[in-house]
């Protein structure tokens, strides 16, 4: 419902405080991409022939973790942190200026440099700040996700993503869904992080993810 309110711009008038503001404090990029632990990361974007399908949408996911169980995409297992980070330079760039622009990479270097020492030597146990941030990540990473369509970004087995694909194709074929689907070795994630305790993450599949998915699913419609 939101989002129809939200897509009728001639009643409602939408304001960005990143607009507005030039806002981008706590978008950044820190970690490695996350390689597969089960073989493939597969990239999906399901889309209903009716408008509203939650009940379809609902049975479909249902279906997809009944293949695949554990859909869990981050994890300590896979989580490495870049050093040096690759864009911080570039990130910095765009909110701050002049010297303080060298200040401050400076500075986010080096605290970055003792924190990665940290995390190293800390995330294997369970108790400490750094295997709950990482736990907390994983569960704030959209990598399931609806808006008009059913998109998700998954780590699965080969006879896994072979299932999953013969479901959807099965659905398609009895003209219920058009779907678009990517394999990559990887996944990439940008996060936006206001504090320890208020994080999400964003993914993507590697290689193309949604876009290459969306070119597939738009020839099928």
């Amino acid at each position: 419902i939101a989002e129809a309110l939200a897509k009728k711009t001639d009643q409602y008038e939408i304001k960005s405080k990143a607009v507005e503001k030039n806002y981008y404090e706590g978008l950044e990029c820190r970690w490695e991409p996350i390689k597969s632990l089960k073989g493939q990361i597969l990239t999906l974007i399901i889309k209903s022939r009716k408008s509203n399908d939650y009940g379809l949408y609902s049975s479909i996911l249902n279906s997809i973790i009944g293949i695949a169980p554990n859909l869990s995409l981050a994890s300590e297992k896979n989580l490495k942190a870049k050093w040096p980070p690759a864009y911080l330079y570039d990130e910095l760039k765009i909110k701050r200026k002049g010297f303080l622009l060298y200040l401050t990479y400076a500075l986010v270097l080096l605290k970055m440099y003792l924190l990665s020492i940290v995390i190293e030597k800390t995330r294997s146990n369970p108790k400490s700040l750094a295997a709950q941030y990482i736990a907390e990540l994983s569960q704030n990473t959209d990598f399931i996700k609806y808006d008009d369509c059913l998109r998700m970004v998954i780590d699965v087995t080969g006879s896994q993503k072979d299932e999953i694909l013969k479901f959807l194709e099965e659905k398609r074929s009895s003209g219920s869904i058009y779907y678009g689907s990517h394999l990559s070795e990887e996944a990439l994630m940008t996060c936006f992080v206001q504090s320890n305790q208020d994080h999400i993450h964003f993914v993507d599949g590697g290689a193309g993810g949604y876009a290459m998915a969306s070119q597939m699913l738009k020839k099928q419609v």
